[in-house]
Protein backbone atom coordinates (compact mmCIF):
# COMPACT_ATOMS: atom_id res chain seq x y z
CA UNK A 1 0.00 0.00 0.00
CA UNK A 2 1.51 3.28 -0.89
CA UNK A 3 1.30 5.17 2.01
CA UNK A 4 1.10 2.38 4.74
CA UNK A 5 5.25 3.56 5.15
CA UNK A 6 3.86 6.60 6.07
CA UNK A 7 1.45 5.63 8.46
CA UNK A 8 1.44 7.09 11.77
CA UNK A 9 1.27 4.07 14.75
CA UNK A 10 -2.26 4.30 15.07
CA UNK A 11 -2.46 0.29 14.69
CA UNK A 12 -4.78 -2.40 15.94
CA UNK A 13 -4.12 -5.76 15.38
CA UNK A 14 -7.61 -7.15 14.47
CA UNK A 15 -9.12 -10.21 15.63
CA UNK A 16 -11.81 -12.90 13.88
CA UNK A 17 -15.02 -13.97 15.83
CA UNK A 18 -16.08 -17.67 15.69
CA UNK A 19 -19.12 -18.13 17.63
CA UNK A 20 -20.33 -21.95 18.79
CA UNK A 21 -23.88 -22.36 19.89
CA UNK A 22 -22.86 -25.59 21.19
CA UNK A 23 -21.21 -27.87 23.51
CA UNK A 24 -18.06 -27.78 22.88
CA UNK A 25 -16.40 -30.78 21.68
CA UNK A 26 -12.25 -32.51 20.68
CA UNK A 27 -12.87 -31.82 16.88
CA UNK A 28 -10.48 -29.10 15.65
CA UNK A 29 -11.94 -27.33 12.46
CA UNK A 30 -10.18 -25.84 10.30
CA UNK A 31 -11.28 -22.27 11.05
CA UNK A 32 -8.04 -22.97 12.56
CA UNK A 33 -7.61 -25.08 15.52
CA UNK A 34 -10.43 -24.64 17.46
CA UNK A 35 -12.78 -26.53 18.96
CA UNK A 36 -16.20 -27.35 16.99
CA UNK A 37 -19.56 -27.88 19.19
CA UNK A 38 -22.28 -30.20 18.88
CA UNK A 39 -25.52 -29.88 20.67
CA UNK A 40 -25.03 -32.70 22.63
CA UNK A 41 -22.12 -35.01 23.46
CA UNK A 42 -24.00 -37.81 21.80
CA UNK A 43 -24.96 -35.86 18.89
CA UNK A 44 -21.95 -36.99 16.32
CA UNK A 45 -22.98 -34.04 13.47
CA UNK A 46 -23.38 -30.15 13.05
CA UNK A 47 -24.97 -27.63 11.19
CA UNK A 48 -22.22 -25.48 8.97
CA UNK A 49 -23.53 -22.80 6.04
CA UNK A 50 -22.75 -22.99 2.55
CA UNK A 51 -23.23 -21.41 -0.67
CA UNK A 52 -24.99 -24.15 -2.97
CA UNK A 53 -23.67 -21.58 -6.05
CA UNK A 54 -20.19 -21.95 -5.19
CA UNK A 55 -17.44 -24.34 -5.65
CA UNK A 56 -15.59 -26.42 -2.85
CA UNK A 57 -12.32 -25.70 -4.93
CA UNK A 58 -10.05 -23.75 -2.31
CA UNK A 59 -8.64 -21.58 -5.68
CA UNK A 60 -11.73 -20.95 -7.42
CA UNK A 61 -14.50 -20.56 -4.10
CA UNK A 62 -15.61 -16.92 -3.76
CA UNK A 63 -17.41 -17.18 -0.58
CA UNK A 64 -16.18 -16.99 2.54
CA UNK A 65 -18.42 -19.17 4.14
CA UNK A 66 -16.88 -22.21 1.12
CA UNK A 67 -13.80 -20.96 1.61
CA UNK A 68 -13.36 -21.90 5.08
CA UNK A 69 -15.38 -25.38 4.68
CA UNK A 70 -12.33 -25.90 2.20
CA UNK A 71 -10.45 -25.76 5.24
CA UNK A 72 -11.85 -29.12 6.15
CA UNK A 73 -11.52 -30.59 3.02
CA UNK A 74 -8.11 -29.81 2.00
CA UNK A 75 -5.09 -30.08 4.16
CA UNK A 76 -1.88 -27.76 3.90
CA UNK A 77 1.93 -28.22 3.99
CA UNK A 78 1.82 -26.72 7.54
CA UNK A 79 -0.83 -24.40 9.15
CA UNK A 80 0.21 -21.66 11.60
CA UNK A 81 -1.47 -21.66 15.43
CA UNK A 82 -3.30 -18.51 17.16
CA UNK A 83 0.67 -17.30 18.36
CA UNK A 84 1.34 -17.48 14.33
CA UNK A 85 3.97 -20.70 15.27
CA UNK A 86 4.24 -23.24 12.35
CA UNK A 87 2.79 -26.47 12.79
CA UNK A 88 3.34 -29.23 10.25
CA UNK A 89 0.20 -30.71 9.00
CA UNK A 90 1.12 -32.72 5.78
CA UNK A 91 4.49 -31.99 5.79
CA UNK A 92 6.99 -34.42 8.28
CA UNK A 93 9.76 -31.79 8.34
CA UNK A 94 10.65 -28.34 6.73
CA UNK A 95 14.18 -27.46 5.81
CA UNK A 96 15.42 -23.82 5.17
CA UNK A 97 18.81 -23.07 3.59
CA UNK A 98 19.13 -20.13 2.17
CA UNK A 99 16.74 -19.44 -0.43
CA UNK A 100 15.20 -23.17 -0.53
CA UNK A 101 12.98 -24.86 1.53
CA UNK A 102 12.86 -28.33 1.57
CA UNK A 103 9.66 -30.16 2.72
CA UNK A 104 9.61 -33.73 3.48
CA UNK A 105 6.08 -35.12 3.27
CA UNK A 106 3.85 -37.56 5.92
CA UNK A 107 2.88 -40.60 4.33
CA UNK A 108 -0.57 -39.35 4.17
CA UNK A 109 -3.59 -40.62 1.89
CA UNK A 110 -6.03 -38.70 -0.16
CA UNK A 111 -9.72 -39.30 0.29
CA UNK A 112 -10.04 -41.75 -2.53
CA UNK A 113 -7.49 -43.81 -0.71
CA UNK A 114 -4.49 -42.99 -3.46
CA UNK A 115 -0.91 -41.79 -1.57
CA UNK A 116 -0.26 -37.70 -1.47
CA UNK A 117 3.15 -36.99 -3.86
CA UNK A 118 5.38 -34.58 -4.03
CA UNK A 119 3.85 -34.14 -7.43
CA UNK A 120 0.52 -33.07 -6.08
CA UNK A 121 2.32 -30.50 -3.89
CA UNK A 122 3.78 -28.80 -6.71
CA UNK A 123 0.36 -28.88 -8.51
CA UNK A 124 -1.43 -27.33 -6.13
CA UNK A 125 1.55 -24.62 -5.64
CA UNK A 126 0.67 -23.81 -9.18
CA UNK A 127 -2.73 -23.47 -8.60
CA UNK A 128 -2.04 -21.24 -5.19
CA UNK A 129 0.15 -19.07 -7.06
CA UNK A 130 -2.20 -18.42 -9.87
CA UNK A 131 -5.18 -18.20 -8.28
CA UNK A 132 -6.62 -14.54 -6.88
CA UNK A 133 -6.78 -15.94 -3.67
CA UNK A 134 -4.88 -15.05 -0.17
CA UNK A 135 -2.41 -18.00 -0.95
CA UNK A 136 -1.34 -16.46 -4.33
CA UNK A 137 -0.47 -13.00 -1.81
CA UNK A 138 1.43 -14.78 0.67
CA UNK A 139 3.50 -16.92 -1.55
CA UNK A 140 4.84 -13.69 -3.45
CA UNK A 141 8.10 -14.95 -2.41
CA UNK A 142 8.56 -18.56 -3.94
CA UNK A 143 9.98 -18.17 -7.48
CA UNK A 144 9.38 -22.16 -7.95
CA UNK A 145 8.25 -25.42 -6.72
CA UNK A 146 9.97 -29.07 -8.18
CA UNK A 147 9.53 -32.86 -6.76
CA UNK A 148 12.38 -34.18 -5.81
CA UNK A 149 11.64 -37.81 -5.67
CA UNK A 150 8.13 -38.94 -4.76
CA UNK A 151 7.81 -37.77 -0.99
CA UNK A 152 10.47 -34.55 -1.06
CA UNK A 153 9.27 -30.83 -2.64
CA UNK A 154 12.00 -27.91 -2.85
CA UNK A 155 10.53 -24.49 -3.04
CA UNK A 156 12.75 -21.96 -4.49
CA UNK A 157 12.47 -18.24 -3.19
CA UNK A 158 13.42 -14.75 -4.51
CA UNK A 159 15.60 -13.70 -0.82
CA UNK A 160 16.26 -16.11 1.75
CA UNK A 161 13.03 -15.53 4.12
CA UNK A 162 13.82 -17.77 7.96
CA UNK A 163 10.22 -17.79 8.19
CA UNK A 164 9.14 -18.78 5.04
CA UNK A 165 7.39 -22.47 6.64
CA UNK A 166 4.24 -19.97 7.74
CA UNK A 167 3.65 -19.28 3.84
CA UNK A 168 3.06 -22.71 3.26
CA UNK A 169 0.06 -23.47 4.36
CA UNK A 170 -1.79 -23.55 0.67
CA UNK A 171 -4.36 -26.44 0.44
CA UNK A 172 -3.25 -29.95 -1.38
CA UNK A 173 -5.22 -31.17 -3.67
CA UNK A 174 -5.22 -34.60 -5.94
CA UNK A 175 -3.26 -33.02 -9.06
CA UNK A 176 -5.78 -33.03 -12.08
CA UNK A 177 -8.59 -33.65 -9.98
CA UNK A 178 -10.59 -30.54 -10.02
CA UNK A 179 -11.31 -31.84 -13.52
CA UNK A 180 -13.66 -34.36 -12.29
CA UNK A 181 -17.61 -33.47 -13.50
CA UNK A 182 -20.87 -35.82 -12.49
CA UNK A 183 -22.52 -37.97 -15.47
CA UNK A 184 -24.36 -34.55 -16.01
CA UNK A 185 -21.39 -32.68 -16.26
CA UNK A 186 -21.72 -30.64 -13.07
CA UNK A 187 -18.28 -30.20 -11.78
CA UNK A 188 -17.08 -31.89 -8.45
CA UNK A 189 -14.74 -31.02 -5.45
CA UNK A 190 -11.29 -31.74 -6.14
CA UNK A 191 -9.58 -34.80 -4.16
CA UNK A 192 -8.00 -33.54 -1.13
CA UNK A 193 -6.29 -35.33 1.67
CA UNK A 194 -8.62 -33.32 4.76
CA UNK A 195 -10.77 -34.45 7.51
CA UNK A 196 -13.51 -34.16 5.53
CA UNK A 197 -15.04 -34.95 1.90
CA UNK A 198 -17.77 -34.14 0.12
CA UNK A 199 -20.66 -35.74 -0.94
CA UNK A 200 -21.51 -35.69 -4.61
CA UNK A 201 -24.23 -33.53 -4.55
CA UNK A 202 -22.33 -31.33 -2.41
CA UNK A 203 -24.97 -30.88 0.41
CA UNK A 204 -22.91 -32.91 3.53
CA UNK A 205 -19.30 -32.98 4.47
CA UNK A 206 -18.70 -36.61 5.76
CA UNK A 207 -15.38 -37.59 7.78
CA UNK A 208 -12.80 -38.80 5.55
CA UNK A 209 -11.99 -42.31 6.54
CA UNK A 210 -8.80 -42.16 5.26
CA UNK A 211 -7.63 -38.61 7.17
CA UNK A 212 -3.64 -39.45 8.14
CA UNK A 213 -4.71 -37.91 11.65
CA UNK A 214 -7.33 -40.51 12.57
CA UNK A 215 -10.84 -40.95 13.25
CA UNK A 216 -12.80 -38.06 14.30
CA UNK A 217 -15.26 -37.25 16.96
CA UNK A 218 -17.65 -35.45 14.59
CA UNK A 219 -19.11 -37.70 11.37
CA UNK A 220 -20.75 -35.42 9.49
CA UNK A 221 -21.36 -31.89 8.75
CA UNK A 222 -24.90 -31.30 7.28
CA UNK A 223 -25.04 -27.90 5.25
CA UNK A 224 -27.94 -24.83 4.90
CA UNK A 225 -27.59 -23.18 2.15
CA UNK A 226 -27.04 -19.27 2.64
CA UNK A 227 -27.24 -17.87 -1.12
CA UNK A 228 -26.17 -14.06 0.36
CA UNK A 229 -24.94 -11.75 3.32
CA UNK A 230 -28.72 -11.50 4.77
CA UNK A 231 -29.00 -15.23 4.54
CA UNK A 232 -26.23 -15.83 6.45
CA UNK A 233 -26.91 -13.00 9.07
CA UNK A 234 -30.44 -15.05 9.70
CA UNK A 235 -29.09 -18.52 9.97
CA UNK A 236 -27.01 -17.24 12.53
CA UNK A 237 -29.10 -14.81 14.15
CA UNK A 238 -31.47 -17.60 14.86
CA UNK A 239 -28.64 -20.28 15.54
CA UNK A 240 -29.65 -22.68 12.80
CA UNK A 241 -25.97 -22.63 12.48
CA UNK A 242 -23.75 -24.47 14.97
CA UNK A 243 -20.73 -22.27 14.28
CA UNK A 244 -19.55 -18.76 12.30
CA UNK A 245 -16.65 -17.91 11.60
CA UNK A 246 -15.94 -14.07 10.64
CA UNK A 247 -13.12 -12.07 10.19
CA UNK A 248 -15.27 -8.74 10.48
CA UNK A 249 -13.62 -7.27 7.56
CA UNK A 250 -16.15 -6.14 5.69
CA UNK A 251 -17.28 -4.01 9.07
CA UNK A 252 -20.22 -6.37 10.07
CA UNK A 253 -20.59 -7.86 13.31
CA UNK A 254 -23.36 -10.36 13.29
CA UNK A 255 -25.57 -10.52 16.53
CA UNK A 256 -25.13 -14.35 18.29
CA UNK A 257 -25.65 -16.44 21.04
CA UNK A 258 -23.80 -18.82 22.64
CA UNK A 259 -19.89 -18.99 23.04
CA UNK A 260 -17.57 -16.67 21.36
CA UNK A 261 -13.50 -17.58 20.44
CA UNK A 262 -11.23 -15.22 19.05
CA UNK A 263 -8.76 -16.13 16.61
CA UNK A 264 -5.73 -13.52 16.11
CA UNK A 265 -5.13 -12.34 12.30
CA UNK A 266 -2.37 -10.70 10.94
CA UNK A 267 -4.50 -7.47 9.64
CA UNK A 268 -3.54 -4.05 10.71
CA UNK A 269 -6.04 -1.13 11.45
CA UNK A 270 -3.79 2.02 10.70
CA UNK A 271 -4.04 5.92 9.90
CA UNK A 272 -2.41 6.38 6.94
CA UNK A 273 -0.68 9.92 6.97
CA UNK A 274 -0.49 12.51 3.95
CA UNK A 275 3.13 13.91 5.05
CA UNK A 276 2.81 16.59 1.95
CA UNK A 277 -0.48 18.17 3.02
CA UNK A 278 0.62 21.23 5.55
CA UNK A 279 1.94 20.43 9.36
CA UNK A 280 1.57 16.49 8.67
CA UNK A 281 5.10 16.72 7.48
CA UNK A 282 5.75 18.03 11.24
CA UNK A 283 7.23 14.99 13.12
CA UNK A 284 6.16 16.28 16.23
CA UNK A 285 2.66 16.19 15.02
CA UNK A 286 2.37 13.17 13.96
CA UNK A 287 3.57 11.63 16.79
CA UNK A 288 1.53 14.03 19.49
CA UNK A 289 -1.47 11.77 17.07
CA UNK A 290 -0.44 8.84 17.40
CA UNK A 291 0.09 9.19 21.70
CA UNK A 292 -2.97 11.28 21.50
CA UNK A 293 -4.72 7.67 20.59
CA UNK A 294 -6.10 5.35 23.17
CA UNK A 295 -5.86 2.48 21.58
CA UNK A 296 -7.10 -0.03 24.18
CA UNK A 297 -10.13 2.01 24.13
CA UNK A 298 -10.99 2.24 20.52
CA UNK A 299 -10.53 -2.12 20.40
CA UNK A 300 -12.38 -2.36 23.45
CA UNK A 301 -15.45 0.52 22.14
CA UNK A 302 -14.81 0.20 18.23
CA UNK A 303 -14.41 -3.57 17.59
CA UNK A 304 -15.84 -4.88 20.93
CA UNK A 305 -13.30 -6.30 22.31
CA UNK A 306 -12.42 -8.45 18.88
CA UNK A 307 -9.15 -6.49 18.27
CA UNK A 308 -5.55 -6.25 20.02
CA UNK A 309 -3.91 -2.88 20.87
CA UNK A 310 -0.79 -3.29 19.06
CA UNK A 311 2.19 -2.11 20.13
CA UNK A 312 4.02 -1.99 16.78
CA UNK A 313 3.13 -2.82 13.06
CA UNK A 314 3.85 -6.27 13.88
CA UNK A 315 1.02 -8.56 16.07
CA UNK A 316 1.77 -8.11 19.22
CA UNK A 317 1.54 -12.24 19.33
CA UNK A 318 4.10 -12.96 17.35
CA UNK A 319 6.88 -14.08 19.65
CA UNK A 320 10.12 -12.71 17.79
CA UNK A 321 8.86 -9.09 17.99
CA UNK A 322 7.67 -8.89 21.59
CA UNK A 323 10.83 -7.45 22.93
CA UNK A 324 11.35 -4.90 20.18
CA UNK A 325 7.69 -3.06 20.17
CA UNK A 326 7.23 -0.45 22.36
CA UNK A 327 4.13 1.89 21.10
CA UNK A 328 2.23 2.73 24.37
CA UNK A 329 -1.62 1.53 23.72
CA UNK A 330 -3.45 3.82 26.08
CA UNK A 331 -2.99 7.76 25.13
CA UNK A 332 -0.21 9.85 27.10
CA UNK A 333 -1.76 12.96 27.81
CA UNK A 334 1.47 14.22 28.70
CA UNK A 335 4.01 13.38 25.52
CA UNK A 336 0.51 14.17 23.30
CA UNK A 337 0.66 18.14 24.91
CA UNK A 338 4.77 18.35 25.17
CA UNK A 339 4.90 17.74 21.31
CA UNK A 340 2.08 19.91 20.31
CA UNK A 341 3.52 22.98 22.21
CA UNK A 342 7.28 21.96 20.98
CA UNK A 343 5.35 22.83 17.66
CA UNK A 344 4.05 26.18 18.83
CA UNK A 345 0.41 25.07 19.21
CA UNK A 346 0.29 26.62 22.70
CA UNK A 347 -3.03 28.02 22.94
CA UNK A 348 -6.46 26.75 22.13
CA UNK A 349 -9.40 29.06 20.93
CA UNK A 350 -13.21 29.25 21.98
CA UNK A 351 -14.10 26.47 19.92
CA UNK A 352 -11.27 24.23 22.29
CA UNK A 353 -9.27 23.88 18.98
CA UNK A 354 -5.51 24.28 19.88
CA UNK A 355 -4.03 26.90 17.62
CA UNK A 356 -0.02 28.89 17.50
CA UNK A 357 0.59 32.29 17.40
CA UNK A 358 0.12 32.86 13.36
CA UNK A 359 -3.71 31.48 14.24
CA UNK A 360 -3.60 28.57 12.40
CA UNK A 361 -5.57 25.62 13.98
CA UNK A 362 -5.20 21.94 14.10
CA UNK A 363 -7.95 20.72 12.48
CA UNK A 364 -7.46 17.72 9.88
CA UNK A 365 -9.96 15.33 7.75
CA UNK A 366 -9.61 11.68 7.99
CA UNK A 367 -10.78 9.53 5.41
CA UNK A 368 -12.72 6.77 6.26
CA UNK A 369 -14.88 3.78 4.35
CA UNK A 370 -18.73 4.25 4.06
CA UNK A 371 -19.11 1.05 3.28
CA UNK A 372 -17.64 -0.44 6.38
CA UNK A 373 -19.67 0.76 9.70
CA UNK A 374 -17.43 -0.73 12.34
CA UNK A 375 -14.58 1.43 11.01
CA UNK A 376 -16.51 4.53 10.64
CA UNK A 377 -17.29 4.16 14.69
CA UNK A 378 -13.29 3.17 15.03
CA UNK A 379 -13.23 6.82 13.23
CA UNK A 380 -15.46 8.43 15.34
CA UNK A 381 -13.83 7.50 18.32
CA UNK A 382 -10.20 8.70 17.32
CA UNK A 383 -11.55 11.71 16.42
CA UNK A 384 -13.06 12.51 19.89
CA UNK A 385 -10.02 11.21 21.43
CA UNK A 386 -8.19 13.70 19.68
CA UNK A 387 -10.73 16.66 20.33
CA UNK A 388 -9.52 16.36 23.95
CA UNK A 389 -5.72 17.34 22.81
CA UNK A 390 -7.34 20.52 20.79
CA UNK A 391 -7.04 18.63 17.54
CA UNK A 392 -10.12 18.54 15.74
CA UNK A 393 -10.76 15.63 13.11
CA UNK A 394 -13.65 15.99 10.41
CA UNK A 395 -14.92 12.45 9.60
CA UNK A 396 -14.99 11.97 5.41
CA UNK A 397 -16.89 8.90 4.88
CA UNK A 398 -16.71 7.89 1.03
CA UNK A 399 -17.89 4.64 -0.89
CA UNK A 400 -14.74 2.04 -1.03
CA UNK A 401 -14.58 2.91 -4.97
CA UNK A 402 -14.05 6.91 -4.04
CA UNK A 403 -12.28 6.24 -0.82
CA UNK A 404 -9.47 3.76 -2.88
CA UNK A 405 -9.47 6.82 -5.58
CA UNK A 406 -8.71 9.46 -3.00
CA UNK A 407 -5.69 7.19 -2.05
CA UNK A 408 -4.61 6.37 -5.00
CA UNK A 409 -4.28 10.09 -6.12
CA UNK A 410 -2.68 11.37 -2.60
CA UNK A 411 -6.29 13.81 -2.48
CA UNK A 412 -6.20 12.93 1.30
CA UNK A 413 -4.85 14.46 4.88
CA UNK A 414 -5.26 10.99 7.11
CA UNK A 415 -6.80 7.85 6.23
CA UNK A 416 -8.41 5.17 8.27
CA UNK A 417 -7.27 1.78 6.27
CA UNK A 418 -6.53 -2.34 7.31
CA UNK A 419 -3.96 -4.23 5.77
CA UNK A 420 -3.28 -8.14 5.88
CA UNK A 421 0.08 -8.99 6.71
CA UNK A 422 1.66 -12.09 5.35
CA UNK A 423 3.25 -14.46 8.54
CA UNK A 424 6.08 -13.87 7.64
Amino acid sequence: MKYFKKAAALVLAVLCLMSGCRKKQELTSSFDGLGVTSAASSRNYITLLYSSSDKFNPYTAVTDINRQLCRLMYEPLVKTDNDFNAVNCLAESVTLNGKTCTVALKNALFSDGSAVTADDVVYSFNAAKGSATEYAYKLYGAVSAAASGGKTVVFNLAKADPYFVNLIDFPIMKKGSEARADEDGKALPPIGAGRYVSDDGMTKLTANTKYYGGSLNINEIRLINAPDSESVSHYVEVGAADMYYSDISDGNIVRMSGKKVSINLNRIVFIGVNKAYGELANAELRQAISSGIDRKAVCRDGYYNNALAANGFFNPKWQPVKSVQSIETTANKEITIENLEKIGYNSVDANGIRKNSGGQRLEFELLVNSENRVRVFAAQLIANQLFEYGIKIRIAEKSFADYTAALASGNFQLYLGEVAITPN
